[in-house]
């Protein structure tokens, strides 16, 4: 996904897909997991009993919350996004989706990026599913995090490249953003020194996001599917060029 693969395919008239209707659930279903755990503090739940804590009850009862009612704004929405908020629906939470260039018949309430600043002011979680791309590189910076309300939940599915990651740690230890829940990183594997792995409300998973069992055969699937398509002349599915 370079701008000079991109000018060679467009010169030579290619035909570009991709597989992220594959991963499309699963990353969906992990920012679910990240939410949830930042909702009911399950990190503190399961350190308390690890550390055989269980007269902490009272205080972790206390902190835990619903997600009815709590606002999330999804910068992007792409397939995870979709995704996300179909599993979003039962919880009643306000979900509000940054997109380029709205369309009018997204699933949940959708504005341009000039209106980012303001859903973010009030917004409990950011959901980060953005892709990487010269755009997108780095814009989830010291200015979006200033943006957003003091005690926020950061979350990232999409790409590390998309986020400043020195303005990231900077916020967490101010406090302003009170957590972060990661499954990218830039670079990946995060050196084990790095400084995000010391901060105690940053929880990263390994880029995992996107895993299941039937991956492999999954992606065998989709493939398949695609080239009878592209032989019989249909549309062909997660074309991007």
């Amino acid at each position: 996904d370079t701008p000079d693969f991109r000018e060679i395919a467009r010169a030579r008239g290619l035909v570009v897909t991709n597989s992220s209707s594959v991963y499309a659930s699963a990353c969906a279903e992990h920012a679910v997991a990240f939410l949830l755990g930042a909702a009911r503090r399950l990190p503190d739940a399961l350190a308390s009993r690890a550390a055989n804590g269980s007269m902490d009850w009272k205080r972790l009862r206390a902190e835990s919350r619903t997600m009815a009612g709590q606002k999330v704004v999804l910068l992007g929405y792409g397939g995870i996004a979709r995704e996300l908020v179909k599993r979003l629906a039962g919880f009643d939470m306000e979900m509000v989706a940054i997109r380029r260039r709205p369309t009018g018949d997204e699933a949940v309430r959708t504005v341009p990026p000039d209106r980012l600043a303001a859903e973010l002011a009030d917004a409990d979680h950011v959901m980060n599913l953005l892709p990487d791309n010269a755009e997108s590189r780095g814009s989830v910076d010291i200015e979006m995090f200033s943006a957003m309300k003091p005690g926020v939940v950061f979350h990232n599915i999409g790409r590390g490249t998309t986020v400043d990651q020195g303005a990231l740690l900077d916020a967490l230890r101010s406090g302003h953003v009170a957590e972060a829940w990661l499954d990218v990183t830039d670079p990946e594997p995060l050196p084990d020194d790095h400084p995000l792995r010391a901060e105690p409300r940053c929880f990263i998973t390994p880029h995992i996001a996107g895993g299941h069992g039937d991956e492999s055969r999954a992606l065998l699937r989709h493939f398949l599917s695609n080239f009878r398509r592209f032989m019989s002349g249909a549309p062909l599915v997660d074309r991007v060029m």
